[in-house]
């Protein structure tokens, strides 16, 4: 299982998609992603490999509500 938890689009879509990214290696493996994102960033062109699955499992709040256990 890969668990993502970024700062924004750009940087899911680089980590994930860009050179050497996670989409390419992942293989049978979950990929859950917490970072809050746009609809059309957490559906992954191209999807994961065959045998993969991807979890969007967004983390609502600031960093201060994470903090204080108020993120939903």
């Amino acid at each position: 299982m890969v668990l993502l938890a970024l700062a924004d689009d750009t940087a899911v879509e680089e980590v994930v998609l860009g050179p050497g990214g996670l989409i390419s290696s992942l293989g049978d493996a979950a990929l859950v992603d917490t970072s809050t994102v746009s609809p059309a960033t957490s559906r992954f062109s191209p999807p994961p490999s065959p045998g993969g699955r991807m979890v969007a499992a967004p983390i609502l709040g600031a960093p201060a509500a994470v903090l204080a256990g108020m993120a939903t």
